[in-house]
């Protein structure tokens, strides 16, 4: 705000004082971000800028140089306001009270689903900042109730859950026990319904729902999807939770199944996914699979961490 008012006010004084040419005002720059906010402002107010490097003693001093533009019509217009002007009225202004809470979010959004009065791109608008800071709210809160009940609202007003909700949504919905699973598969098949573009975290959070439920087939169907093209690449976390269904049921033809699928996908495991392989192995009393998951991970991990060494020997 300084460098906007020692621009106007040399503007004033220099329009008046009938010398454009030898008229000039060298303004301290030492950041980009400094000389930048100079050019434009210069720009809105009808000057010249250009930048001077000096060599003061042994340091390098950086300014810029403003002068007034000749026969600009800028140059005669009155000083206009500060760029950042309108966007502090805009912060400090109360907000209005339509915009706040549940009910409000629901009737901006209903108006836009009737779509056809004035003003419903600024409702959704509204609405839907409403629906983000609620669902916010509720992961801070680890309530996946509210943030399903935000979830009924958007439904009943024909509004999809975008991806980011999603993965709200379908996360605090695998940190429930036990995992809402009907709830997650509601929300996914209304936001695949909408053509919403779903990216990987909420494919890795729909896939450790199913895991934490025991839908390990449609898991695996899911994961399918997601590998053949669905979002992109498949990381650790997306397999992790067949990995621990694996370990926890013994099943090797799972296990097996978990580690082919990242080695398609070119991921490496980490000390925990080992760990799991080691305990599904231990589960069945099958010693020379655990001896051989153990060479592989000596050769992948380079040491192994204290709870590592605990958990290989509780196994």
């Amino acid at each position: 705000r300084k460098l906007w008012d020692s621009l106007c006010k040399f503007r004033k004084a220099a329009t008046r004082a009938g010398r454009n040419d030898a008229t000039e005002l060298e303004l301290a720059a030492p950041s980009s971000y400094t000389r930048a906010c100079a050019y434009s402002y210069c720009e809105r107010l009808g000057l010249d800028a250009r930048k001077v490097v000096k060599e003061v003693g042994s340091r390098i001093q950086t300014s810029v140089v403003v002068t007034l533009k000749p026969d600009s019509p800028l140059a005669a217009a009155d000083s206009p306001e500060w760029p950042g002007a309108s966007r502090k009225r805009k912060a400090d202004s109360p907000p209005e009270e339509d915009d706040c809470g549940p009910a409000a979010a629901a009737n901006a959004l209903a108006a836009t689903a009737a779509a056809g009065a004035p003003g419903a791109a600024q409702s959704s608008a509204s609405a839907r900042k409403q629906q983000v800071k609620e669902l916010h709210a509720c992961a801070a809160r680890s309530d996946a109730a509210g943030a399903l009940a935000v979830f009924d609202r958007m439904n009943a007003a024909g509004v999809a859950p975008q991806d980011s909700d999603c993965s709200v949504l379908l996360h605090l919905c695998g940190a429930c026990d036990p995992p809402r699973a009907t709830d997650a598969r509601r929300i996914w098949e209304a936001a695949r319904a909408a053509g919403v573009a779903l990216k990987e975290p909420s494919w890795s959070c729909y896939i450790r729902v199913l895991c934490a439920a025991g839908e390990l087939e449609y898991a695996e169907a899911v994961l399918d999807e997601m590998a053949a093209g669905g979002c992109g690449r498949v990381r650790l976390r997306t397999v992790t939770p067949l990995l621990a269904a694996a370990a926890e049921r013994g099943d090797a033809a799972l296990g097996e199944s978990a580690c082919a699928r990242l080695a398609v996908a070119g991921v490496p495991l980490g000390e925990a996914e080992y760990l799991q392989l080691i305990r599904l192995h231990a589960v069945r009393g099958d010693g020379s699979a655990v001896e051989a998951v153990l060479r592989w991970m000596m050769g992948e991990v380079s040491a192994v961490t204290d709870a590592g060494l605990g958990e290989l020997r509780a196994a």
